[in-house]
């Protein structure tokens, strides 16, 4: 499986993560945010498993499976309200389908569908407070996520070489099209079990932010933002 959101450093255990979560961020929030990390890795990563109701790769189905048993306890450790158990069927439903090996269009629309429903009903903030300067975090991607994602975030960093699941390459244009920046906040900011991504709540909420525009600005073709500058100053 490759990482939907970031694998920004490495090898940190599953242990670790929750002990990270628990003691700096000791709320609810961290939990809606994992949640949400484990449904974007489904809804993008599913097809490496899964084609025309076959398993083609078995490692990686397992892994999805794995995260919708987790979707599904920590959903049930959310704080209780109205809205709770249907997020709890939803998250079922979705587990159903990837048991049947339904395609992948189905798998992605639920796991969205369960991510919008999450944010709607627990009221997730998924947008930065102030206006984010991805440039200003340059220095912390090159001295924390680049030994894993590369210079150039292409996934091809030394520490990276013997992670499974290997570090992202955000120049993947059809991963990063699914993508979102909330998603690779949350990731960056609780990390991903069972992966080398640890949780990176140490850095501000705002450096947070930033490192999520930074990442997802990666793979942007220079021509075209050299270009769409030109016309922004020649407008």
């Amino acid at each position: 499986m490759r990482m939907i959101l970031i694998t920004v450093l490495c090898c940190y255990n599953l242990v670790a993560i929750a002990e990270a979560q628990q003691s700096e961020t000791p709320d609810w929030r961290s939990t809606a945010q994992s949640i949400i990390g484990a449904l974007d890795y489904v809804a993008i990563d599913y097809p490496e498993a899964v084609q025309g109701g076959e398993i083609t790769n078995a490692d990686e189905y397992a892994e999805q499976r794995d995260f919708l048993v987790t979707v599904n306890d920590l959903l049930a450790t959310l704080p209780a309200q109205d809205k709770q158990q249907t997020l709890l069927t939803q998250a079922r439903d979705l587990a159903a389908l990837v048991e049947r090996r339904a395609s992948s269009e189905v798998v992605a629309l639920a796991s969205r569908k369960l991510v919008a429903d999450l944010v709607d009903a627990y009221d997730i903030v998924t947008a930065p407070i102030t206006a984010p300067e991805p440039a200003s975090v340059a220095s912390v991607y090159a001295e924390q996520c680049s030994v894993c994602h590369g210079v150039l975030g292409r996934g091809d960093g030394p520490g990276g070489a013997a992670l499974v699941p290997a570090p992202t390459n955000f120049h993947d244009a059809d991963r990063a099209s699914q993508r979102s920046l909330y998603g690779l906040y949350s990731t960056i900011t609780v990390g991903v079990s069972g992966t080398g991504m640890p949780s990176f709540v140490s850095l501000t909420e705002d450096q947070r932010w930033e490192l999520a525009f930074y990442v997802a600005g990666l793979g942007d073709d220079p021509a075209s933002i050299a270009e769409g500058e030109n016309e922004g100053n020649n407008g």
